[in-house]
C-alpha cells in the first residue's frame, strides 16, 4: 500500500475516532443505563442565528426527555420538557400508542462564537443549578445540578411508574419505556457540536474548529504528495 493511502486511512481513523460534527443539522444518539443518567452536549456557531435542539426518542417508544441549556460559564439558561408541552408537532405521536407526545425542543438566538452547553435527562430529573463547568465532567451530575441524582431507577416505583413491570424507564401512567435517546441540533450553516464524555477533560468547542481546518491543510497536503508521485 502507498504512503498516501496509508496516511489518508489513519486520517480517516481520527476523524470517526472524534465524536464530532461540523453541518447544519447534526443528530446524536445513544441509550441511558438508569433513570438518573445525564447526557450532556456542547455546540458551537461562527455566526449568530437561530439553534434548535429537538428529540425525536420518545415517539419511537424512549423515554420522556428533558433538555437544558446552559452557558459557556456553566449558568442554567433554561429547560424544556415534554411532559408540560405534549406536542405532537415536534415528533409525532408515541408509535407505542400511549396517547402522549413527550418529545421537546429548545430554540433561541445564539451568538456568534460563543460555546453553549446542552444536557438530556429523563422526566422528572429537571436541570435545578449551574453546570461545575471548571471541574470534570464527571462532576456535572451531582445533588445541586439535577434534581433526581442519586435515585437511581426512579420511574420504577409510585409515583412515577407503578406497575411498569420493569426497574426503571417508566411513565407515571405504568407504561414501560425503552432507554433509547435521539438529539438534532438545527442552525447556521457550519454549527459545530459534540457529545461531552464523562469522565474527560471540559472540550473547548473552538477546537472542534482548529482540527477540522488542520484536516483540510493536511488532506491539501496528501493531494500535492499524490500527484507528485503519479
Amino acid at each position: 500500500m502507498s504512503r498516501f493511502w496509508c496516511c489518508i486511512f489513519a486520517l480517516v481513523g481520527l476523524n470517526a475516532g472524534c465524536s464530532i460534527a461540523n453541518a447544519s443539522t447534526i443528530n446524536f444518539t445513544g441509550n441511558f443505563i438508569f433513570d438518573e443518567d445525564v447526557r450532556f452536549f456542547t455546540y458551537q456557531s461562527p455566526t449568530a442565528g437561530l439553534v434548535t435542539v429537538s428529540t425525536d426518542s420518545f415517539a419511537a417508544g424512549g423515554f420522556a426527555p428533558i433538555l437544558g441549556l446552559y452557558s459557556a460559564s456553566g449558568t442554567l439558561l433554561f429547560t424544556a420538557d415534554g411532559v408540560a408541552g405534549n406536542n405532537c408537532g415536534i415528533a409525532g405521536a408515541d408509535i407505542l400508542a400511549t396517547g402522549f407526545c413527550y418529545d421537546t425542543q429548545l430554540s433561541w438566538g445564539s451568538l456568534a462564537g460563543t460555546t453553549y452547553y446542552v444536557s438530556l435527562s429523563e422526566y422528572d430529573n429537571f436541570p435545578i443549578g449551574n453546570l461545575p463547568t471548571n471541574q470534570s465532567v464527571s462532576t456535572w451530575n451531582n445533588a445541586s445540578t439535577f434534581q433526581e441524582f442519586g435515585n437511581g431507577n426512579f420511574t420504577g416505583g409510585p409515583p412515577f411508574g407503578p406497575g411498569c413491570g420493569q426497574s426503571g424507564f417508566c411513565l407515571n401512567t405504568g407504561d414501560p419505556r425503552g432507554t433509547g435517546f435521539s438529539v438534532t441540533f438545527v442552525g447556521p450553516d457550519a454549527l459545530a457540536a459534540a457529545p461531552v464524555v464523562p469522565g474527560s477533560a471540559v472540550p473547548e468547542t473552538s477546537s472542534i474548529f482548529l482540527f477540522m481546518g488542520g484536516l483540510a491543510m493536511v488532506f491539501g497536503k496528501l493531494l500535492r504528495l499524490r500527484n507528485r508521485s503519479t
